[in-house]
């Protein structure tokens, strides 16, 4: 690394000795998987996930999770060939049994090929008018008969009874007639308190309020009228 020109640089410096920690060793065994691990687990009877809670002690189940000689094959010693289980001829293949004659199952069946007695079909024309003969095979069809059901209404559990929604309908409009004649018979009485006769002292007071106003109209109406030339808009308006 590049450093500065200084004559600190001059004095030697100590040298750090590294203090050497001990070996780590690890608390946990190694055959041990980790926590929630999904490897190597198609042996074990716990296929999805293997070692969930961190426990330190493999779960006990049928089959072990780690399967032998899985990855890195027989140990040593173990792979040499056994004189007496030798590869024999034939011994991979299966014997099938014989194939049976194909069967169709289906109903359907093909038409024979027909003989030299058969008359041949191709080349034949008829006379007959097929759009006639249709027509007339309609026409003379007898109708299809229709299921019909024959009720007799006279029967009935409700036959001579008046419906029940006529019933709910008419307890309805009596109830609006009483409610329209109940607010009809309120507003009567009200009208009847507010009304009330005159005294004679109020019916003089009323004469003479409006006496005063007759007699002011009739000034501002004789003052307007003896003007023959209306000198603004206003004037002109009253």
């Amino acid at each position: 690394m590049y450093q500065e020109e200084s004559i600190y640089n001059l004095i030697p410096k100590e040298k750090i000795q590294a203090i050497a920690e001990p070996l780590y060793r690890s608390k946990f065994p190694p055959s041990l998987a980790p926590t929630a691990s999904t490897f190597g687990l198609k042996n074990s009877s716990y296929p999805n996930v293997a070692n969930m809670n961190g426990n330190l002690s493999l779960p006990r189940g049928a089959h072990p999770i780690n399967g032998s000689w899985r990855t890195f094959g027989l140990p040593e010693g173990l792979n040499r060939r056994d004189p007496v289980n030798y590869i024999k001829k034939g011994h991979e293949y299966k014997t099938l049994p014989l194939p049976e004659k194909a069967r169709a199952n289906s109903e359907i069946k093909k038409p024979s090929v027909p003989t030299l007695k058969d008359k041949p079909i191709m080349g034949l024309k008829s006379d007959k008018n097929y759009i006639t003969a249709n027509a007339i095979d309609v026409i003379l069809m007898a109708p299809k008969k229709r299921k019909t059901l024959q009720t007799n209404y006279l029967n009935k559990k409700s036959f001579g009874k008046v419906p029940e929604y006529l019933s709910k309908l008419k307890e309805e409009v009596e109830k609006e007639y009483k409610t329209i004649r109940e607010m009809q018979l309120r507003t009567e009485e009200e009208d009847a308190q507010k009304k009330r006769s005159l005294m004679d002292n109020e019916v003089e007071m009323l004469r003479e309020g409006l006496s005063r106003k007759l007699e002011q109209i009739k000034i501002s109406y004789a003052g307007l009228t003896h003007k023959g030339h209306p000198d603004t808009l206003v004037m002109k308006n009253k």
